[in-house]
């Protein structure tokens, strides 16, 4: 009797596992969750190849060290399931290549704008292919990129890139997540049931944070609140000086990367196109890493002050009293990208929405880690697209040109949320890639 349960039980668990098996190869949650694993075990400055040891070389793509998965972009392929690569059609083909904003998260397959370009191009002969790497680093986009050139021929390649090259990266005191459990976690993410369990558990824990256990990123979206209550304090490993050399390091390899992509490219005599990374102006200092307060030593203190009583007033909706503190600290230290928010805060409530922008965009200019520097990522792009005569398709001037001549502002018409753009948002780049095909 014991064996007949054991055989039932077997055969419901493995009926489950067959379930689940097929669910992922249609939805590919386990490759999410390990990305997911992936990004919760950040670098540290401490521990990061790029900022131990500048002076190594970088040598972006031909190494070839992830698997590289792409998709076919037609509109036939909503749920956009993962394309076999002997399968590739004859005749031209285009591919789109970037991180998860290139892939299409939080937008249909069908209304992405490689799939809306697919649309466009396959009566003429020409297949459009998304090779956007959900979760990528910069430097795993590039390899991606030399993978597609040295082995699937592409007529045309669609660079949409700049979002991650800090995102495996955090300061050494930000807490990072427990090793061993997240080595348990992977393992046990081996059948596919239980890791569309995990990954549900996680999407969970993300979204109820426990109030004990200090900073949680993607706690607040948008917002200064979780930003003033949470700091970032400097340390003997780390202070706020040190973040200007890690932002010029990843700056001058994310350049130099996109470079030598493009040149490979146009060695292969392949089209190349560059587009520009669109941002979410209001996006929460906060909402991958802490940050500094204060950078200038000589005035930390009355910065400080400045900051959290402007602070104070902004969250009891007195603008008018704390835009002139927040341009007193400002004089002081142009540095702390949560003083440019508050700025940002306040011109917005008075009505004074251009500027209120240029705040906003000061203040992800400013910010540490993944997501920010948005004004440098883009002005690399620009400049590797006017130094090699590649054609650039500036989504970042198209979006805003969008939402100013329909008096919107801050892009929330066009991203879905920090940084994947919406439906509309895909629909406009398709717009201005397609004339180029």
């Amino acid at each position: 009797m014991n064996l007949r349960r054991l055989a039932v039980l077997g055969a419901v668990l493995a009926v489950i596992e067959g379930v689940g098996i097929a669910a992922d190869a249609r939805w590919s949650f386990r490759g999410r969750l390990l990305n997911a694993f992936d990004l919760a075990t950040h670098q540290s400055a401490a521990d990061d190849p790029l900022w131990a040891h500048p002076e190594q070389p970088f040598e972006p793509g031909g190494r070839h060290t992830q698997v590289l998965r792409f998709r076919s972009a037609t509109s036939s392929n909503p749920t956009g399931e993962m394309l076999d690569p002997a399968s590739l059609p004859h005749g031209r083909k285009v591919f789109v290549l970037g991180e998860s904003a290139a892939f299409g998260v939080n937008c249909p397959a069908a209304e992405t704008f490689a799939a809306r370009l697919d649309d466009t191009l396959r009566p003429r002969g020409t297949h459009v292919f998304n090779a956007g790497q959900i979760g990528a680093d910069a430097w795993q986009v590039m390899d991606a990129g030399a993978q597609l050139l040295d082995r699937y021929s592409p007529s045309t390649l669609v660079i949409f890139t700049g979002n991650n090259p800090w995102i495996t990266w955090s300061p050494p005191q930000q807490a990072r997540a427990n090793p061993t459990t997240i080595a348990i976690l992977r393992t046990l993410a081996t059948s596919r049931t239980l890791a569309g369990l995990e990954l549900l558990l996680f999407r969970w824990t993300l979204s109820h944070p426990s109030p004990t256990r200090g900073f949680h990123d993607h706690h607040e979206l948008t917002g200064s609140g979780y930003a003033l209550a949470h700091p970032l304090e400097a340390s003997p490993a780390f202070g706020p000086n040190d973040w200007a050399a890690v932002k010029r390091l990843y700056l001058q390899r994310f350049e130099t990367s996109l470079r030598e992509l493009v040149t490979h490219a146009r060695a292969r005599h392949v089209q190349t196109l560059l587009v520009t990374m669109p941002f979410n102006y209001r996006l929460s200092p906060a909402w991958k890493h802490p940050q500094f307060e204060a950078y200038n030593p000589m005035h930390r203190e009355q910065v400080r002050a400045l900051l959290h009583e402007a602070g104070r007033r902004v969250q009891t909706g007195d603008c008018q009293g704390a835009l002139p503190l927040v341009d007193r600290a400002l004089a002081l230290d142009p540095s702390p990208p949560l003083l440019h928010y508050l700025r940002g805060q306040c011109l917005e409530r008075l009505g004074r929405l251009d500027e209120a922008e240029a705040a906003y965009a000061q203040s992800r200019e400013q910010m540490i880690g993944n997501l920010g520097s948005r004004l440098s990522i883009n002005t690399v792009i620009r400049r590797v697209a006017t130094q090699t005569g590649v054609p650039l398709v500036d989504a970042a001037q198209i979006f805003d040109t969008y939402e100013h001549s329909h008096g919107h502002h801050f892009n929330e018409d066009l991203l879905v949320d920090d940084c994947h753009p919406s439906a509309l948002g895909h629909q406009l780049i398709a717009d201005a890639l397609a004339p180029l095909l």
